[in-house]
């Protein structure tokens, strides 16, 4: 018994070490999609093709975009897919590569906690029918994925996805999360098992279906 919990500590160290690493070495600045950089977490993105995939995704939602690497990965799964959805990205400063200039790809220039998001992304749905993935990865700040989770909930239907990145910021993210989620027990359901298929995520705690 003693072993394996020992063994179990060692597991988990490692897995933090590997993501700690992976986030603070320059791999981050290595990484590109389509030529343009992209600042997910590799593991991640299969995990979110094959969401895409198993939940019948048709379009995809994204606070926080960067240059838009991540923004045309998800145009492209898509594509790839037959959906014949779009991506919504939404971000406070407009840093978008001009190869996210497609009619596939519709831009947000907001904070993701504004009505301007709020009255877009339900004008986005609206327009585009189906079920959505959405990535919550603007600010990381425990208030502001509070707020956002409290702008995104009554957007989403059964049958949506929601992700929660980057939680192992700071454990405030955490707090913030275990909070909405434990204030609103019936709109989703934690799905753990897809989080933990790769052994590791930068989006801990982050894996939702929306009920």
């Amino acid at each position: 018994m003693l072993k394996e919990r020992i063994t179990r500590v060692l597991e988990s160290t490692n897995k933090k070490s590997y993501l700690k690493w992976y986030c603070k070495s320059d791999l981050v600045n290595r990484i590109h999609w389509q030529g343009v950089r992209i600042l997910k977490f590799v593991p991640d993105l299969w995990n979110y093709q094959e969401i895409i995939s198993d939940y019948k995704i048709t379009n995809v939602i994204e606070f926080g975009s960067f240059l838009g690497g991540s923004t045309i990965f998800f145009a492209d799964i898509l594509k790839i897919y037959q959906t014949g959805g779009k991506t919504l990205s939404v971000d406070i400063v407009d840093k978008w590569d001009p190869k996210t200039n497609r009619t596939d790809i519709q831009k947000l220039k907001a904070s993701s906690i504004s009505d301007t998001c709020r009255i877009t992304v339900k004008k986005f749905r609206e327009e585009n029918p189906g079920n959505v993935l959405v990535i919550l990865d603007s600010e990381h700040t425990g208030e502001h994925i509070y707020k956002e989770l409290q702008l995104i909930t009554p957007l989403l239907k059964k049958g949506d996805y929601l992700i929660v990145e980057d939680a192992d910021d700071d454990p405030r993210i955490i707090v913030a999360m275990k909070k909405f989620f434990g204030e609103n027990p019936l709109e989703y359901e934690y799905d753990k098992t897809r989080e933990e298929k790769f052994g590791v995520t930068a989006a801990l705690y982050g894996y939702w279906i929306k009920k």
